[in-house]
């Protein structure tokens, strides 16, 4: 993920390894809608702070 720092990326990276050893499909799909949602909060307050930046 372009952009992010130390410790977003190492709790991607475990996320992850998490979704690698779940076998149940609607486990997996729920994991990965939690890190979709995580992902676009952090996004969503990065591109705040970049637009506060600009003015």
């Amino acid at each position: 993920m372009a952009g992010a720092s130390k410790s977003e990326l190492l709790k991607l990276q475990r996320q992850k390894l998490t979704a690698m050893d779940v076998t149940d499909t609607l486990v997996r799909l729920e994991e990965a809608m939690e890190l979709a949602k995580d992902n676009t909060a952090i996004l969503a307050a990065k591109l705040a702070i970049q637009s506060l930046d600009m003015r």
